[in-house]
């Protein structure tokens, strides 16, 4: 028999902020040591994915100078047609500020 609680702890249907009134002083830290270190490993995953986002960005542009290096068009005909599909469509309006809007 399942114990109806989700893997951090707060009982499935219930809103994360719903049950922490149920909880002592200690599961109240522990879920929070739990946050932290959930909050660290995505925080790592995302550093890797920045990585080699960096790194495929810079094979992308060694490429295209060695491209140009060595005479060749670096705008391809499908980079042309895609351009001109864009440019052809008119824009959104720009939305202007409303001045008399309190911030």
């Amino acid at each position: 028999m399942r114990d109806n609680k989700d893997e951090s702890g707060n009982k499935r249907g219930f809103k994360f902020g719903e049950v922490l009134g149920e909880k002592t002083d200690e599961e109240l830290k522990e879920m929070l040591k739990s946050l932290y270190a959930d909050e660290r490993k995505l925080s790592y995953q995302r550093r890797l994915i920045h990585g080699r986002i960096d790194i495929l960005k810079e094979e992308l542009v060694r490429r295209l100078k060695q491209k140009l290096e060595r005479g060749e068009a670096i705008a391809e005909d499908l980079d042309i047609e895609d351009l001109t599909r864009i440019l052809a469509h008119p824009s959104p309006p720009l939305l202007e500020p409303d001045i008399n809007e309190e911030v």
